[in-house]
């Protein structure tokens, strides 16, 4: 008789210790899932932000040829025309006021 209550209580360890791991594992696995989502939306936006800069960089190399957008990045390189007049606003370069009023 002492033996078949050993055996229970050793079956019964057993199951306790089976569910607890089985548990563990459970609460692993919801923290790994919401770690993973978390995760892959801050890629699909990083991914987002990528595509947007792919997008403006193909259409600045469809429009590379352009006399236009020559002329953008000329510009922008503070390049000008020949026979252009360059005016310099001393207002704007001090931080002085607009008394355009209108």
């Amino acid at each position: 008789m002492k033996t078949n209550s050993l055996y229970r209580l050793i079956f019964a360890a057993i199951i306790i210790i089976s569910f607890a791991a089985f548990a563990v594992g459970f609460y692993n696995n919801l923290n790994e899932k919401s770690r993973l989502k978390k995760e892959k939306a801050s890629l699909e936006n990083d991914l987002e932000e990528l595509n947007s800069k792919l997008e403006a960089i193909n259409y600045d190399l469809e429009n590379s040829d352009s006399l236009q957008f020559i002329e953008k990045e000329a510009r922008a390189l503070g390049m000008i025309k020949p026979g252009e007049t360059i005016i310099i606003d001393m207002d704007k370069e001090k931080g002085g006021k607009d008394e355009n009023t209108d």
